[in-house]
């Protein structure tokens, strides 16, 4: 039995799997690797794991599949593994939220999956996105999510798997407007809206509690850089006379 230990989320035992392969599945001359996961298969290449540090998990199933005619087996859960694997895959670290009673909610590649408190899954969901880069949980089962390559901000209630709204903002040039970022308070909704064509972006105000209705608009063709956009929207979420005169615009 082969043991590797490491300090990761999938700190891993591995054991020498008894099922040998196939002639017609035996990928050594190829570029393919096959991989064990509690009993789930997967498939990469061996760039992929040589993607990672030489001192994880990842590197030592490509070692163990380089010295042995067999699939390596990996006592850990497969649903953990396919979100490493994704980061892997995409270049692009999961985006994680927190839900108010618990939950874990991450974003690998177009899916959001809800870990409960130990990280046993409870339910994925399938979007529209290719990939999420902005996750925001806005109760238990209601999250917004957005992409700075796919147009609108997209309301989802992940117990039914739905899509329940769509938010966008209209741009000068009637381009599609993409997310950069998402915040919230206990009022409203703030989300950071960039043109199609790059070169305007807004900072859209929804009323969390009335059906995600425009309240107020921000900073409408001001050209913010991405690292500067969330410490804006906070400033504004912590400003009492700015979210006292918005609450006054809603009602």
């Amino acid at each position: 039995m082969l043991r590797f230990s490491q300090s990761s989320l999938l700190s891993t035992v591995f054991s020498q799997n008894h099922h040998k392969f196939h002639k017609h599945n035996n990928h050594s001359s190829t570029n393919i690797v096959t991989i064990d996961v509690g009993s789930q298969i997967f498939q990469t290449t061996k760039q992929t794991l040589t993607l990672a540090s030489f001192n994880v998990l990842f590197s030592n199933i490509f070692n163990s599949y380089d010295q042995n005619n067999q699939i390596p087996f990996v006592d850990r859960d497969p649903d953990h593994f396919s979100i490493l694997l994704s980061v892997l895959r995409t270049d692009c670290v999961s985006v994680v939220d927190v839900t108010s009673n618990g939950p874990v909610l991450v974003s690998h590649g177009s899916k959001i999956t809800s870990f409960d408190w130990a990280l046993q899954r409870m339910s994925t969901v399938l979007t529209r996105f290719a990939a999420i880069d902005s996750l925001l949980s806005l109760s238990s089962n209601v999250v917004a999510a957005g992409a700075t390559d796919f147009s609108r901000l997209q309301i989802i209630d992940l117990d039914k798997g739905l899509l329940m709204q769509s938010l966008n903002w209209e741009n000068l040039t009637k381009s599609s407007s993409t997310v950069q970022a998402i915040m919230k308070s206990p009022e409203f909704l703030f989300t950071s809206f960039e043109s199609g064509r790059r070169n305007s972006n807004s900072i859209m105000v929804y009323g969390v509690t009335d059906g995600f209705r425009t309240v107020y608009e921000i900073t409408r063709n001001k050209i913010l850089k991405k690292c500067h956009i969330d410490r804006y929207i906070l400033k504004q979420i912590h400003d009492y006379a700015f979210l006292e005169k918005i609450s006054k615009l809603r009602n």
